[in-house]
């Protein structure tokens, strides 16, 4: 983070109109008091200079950095681009950085997004949170897939489908069992805790037939209304609906 690359980063705001009032100053250290505006507001810091290489030498600041919090990690984020600079998510701060204001955005996923929010160096830890949404997408991918789970059900010749939504029910042993989804569920998918996304269908619909050893009622049909859950998660850069068992 403290590199010239940063510093001319457009993620980057420094502060500006600095106005030094020197506190004291000794042969070989001095302490000043910058006050400077930073976006909307007025910032102050103290800082201590020592002379380096005796009275033909410069000045060393020895305070001049500042700690950087995260925003609060609370959706699973992997990796934050700070300022252009890539950071582990998992971080609660960035120990030193120039003082001034850093964009920090979280890298997308295909299931949720969020847009930059933009902390202060020295800011008191957690102080900022994403908004987090789901990515417009994340229904038209799921819904094939959702649709494609359920006509799998369809295609079991059992009356109740093991891990499937819908069930058939019979007084005896049914045969030669044919499932056909009549309506399939209306989908909506809301962010989770956790960041996954979590998928309701709701007014599903099928039909089941076959035939029973009835002499009375030799034809079985059944209709039922089912509805379908689940979760919509990352997989190789892929979102991928998990139906719930």
């Amino acid at each position: 983070m403290l590199t010239n690359r940063t510093l001319n980063d457009p993620g980057y705001t420094p502060p500006s109109k600095p106005k030094v009032t020197i506190l004291y100053a000794l042969a070989d250290t001095s302490k000043v008091k910058v006050d400077y505006r930073l976006g909307q507001g007025n910032s102050q810091l103290e800082l201590t200079l020592i002379r380096t290489d005796g009275w033909s030498g410069g000045w060393t600041i020895q305070n001049g950095l500042l700690p950087l919090p995260m925003p609060m990690n609370d959706t699973g984020w992997d990796t934050y681009n700070v300022a252009g600079t890539l950071v582990p998510a998992s971080r609660p701060r960035i120990e030193a950085v120039f003082p001034g204001m850093y964009q920090i955005a979280p890298l997308a996923n295909t299931v949720r997004e969020a847009d930059p929010v933009t902390v202060q160096a020295g800011a008191p830890d957690d102080s900022r949170r994403f908004v987090v949404r789901l990515r417009p997408t994340v229904l038209q991918e799921i819904e094939p897939q959702v649709r494609a789970y359920l006509d799998k059900c369809a295609g079991s010749t059992d009356l109740e489908p093991p891990g499937c939504p819908f069930h058939g029910v019979s007084n005896g042993p049914v045969t030669d069992v044919n499932w056909t989804i009549t309506a399939y569920p209306i989908l909506r998918v809301q962010l989770a805790a956790g960041g996954e996304g979590f998928v309701v269908g709701q007014a599903g619909a099928a039909v089941v037939t076959g035939r029973t050893d009835s002499p009375v009622a030799p034809e079985f049909a059944y209709s039922t209304a089912f509805s379908v859950s689940g979760t919509a998660r990352v997989a190789e850069g892929k979102v991928v609906f998990v139906p719930t068992r």
